[in-house]
């Protein structure tokens, strides 16, 4: 999958990788990287995404910063991303 967007992880909370059983991404990625987003998956109350090279694990959106679309890449998810009104 090519990526639609990047964001930056702020680190997670508890409360954060509970909510929906996400996966917990302190363990994994570094605070203030920046990642690219592969997929989307929206829920009623939440969205976790999935990062480039971490296809096996799925974020509570709400630990990221996003920074934009991907500048070399199309939207791929962009109807997902308007649904939530994540951009």
């Amino acid at each position: 999958m090519e990526s639609a967007f990047r964001v930056k992880f702020l680190g997670a909370t508890d409360t954060q990788v509970a909510w929906g059983a996400n996966d917990n991404p302190n363990k994994i990625l570094r605070v203030g990287e920046e990642y690219d987003v592969v997929d989307v998956s929206v829920h009623s109350w939440h969205t976790k995404i999935m990062l480039e090279g971490f296809e096996e694990y799925w974020f509570n959106d709400a630990s990221f910063e996003y920074l934009g679309k991907h500048p070399d890449r199309g939207l791929l998810y962009e109807d997902r991303l308007r649904r939530q009104n994540f951009h």
